[in-house]
């Protein structure tokens, strides 16, 4: 049998990974769910962003020593920078960019938390969280 077949223990859905408060202005916050390691991050822009922890190159953990530069997060090991997309955009000792990407989760922060959507197939959500105006008033 295919192994995506299989059921996950887990439901494809939003889930609360973080309050708006614990990640400050380009924070860095390693997270476990799922079985899996994760590196929220906020950009400079203020969005927050979740990527697989692990840097390709060499296996070092963003969330611990990963450094948050304008929109991207730079690996403590050798500096490789990492965008919201999971693309390396830039290594700091070549001009060349592997062809390397790390996975990227859909994110949304609102009602004063930050979601993540889980899906075992790794498919885009279907549904939003809806808008609570009660939490801001």
């Amino acid at each position: 049998m295919n192994s995506s077949h299989l059921l996950s223990p887990f439901p494809n859905s939003w889930f609360r990974i973080a309050t708006s408060d614990e990640l400050p202005a380009k924070g860095v916050l390693p997270l476990r769910y799922f079985g899996q390691d994760f590196v929220l991050f906020r950009a400079e822009d203020g969005t927050p962003h979740l990527l697989d922890a692990h840097c390709p190159h060499l296996g070092a953990h963003l969330g611990y020593g990963g450094t948050v530069e304008g929109e991207t997060i730079r690996c403590p090991f050798h500096g490789w920078q990492w965008n919201c997309q999971g693309d390396c955009v830039k290594i700091p000792y070549t001009d060349k960019s592997p062809q390397t990407q790390i996975k990227s989760w859909p994110v949304r922060e609102l009602n004063g938390l930050i979601f993540m959507y889980y899906h075992h197939q790794a498919q885009e959500p279907d549904w939003e969280i809806p808008q609570v105006p009660e939490c801001y008033s």
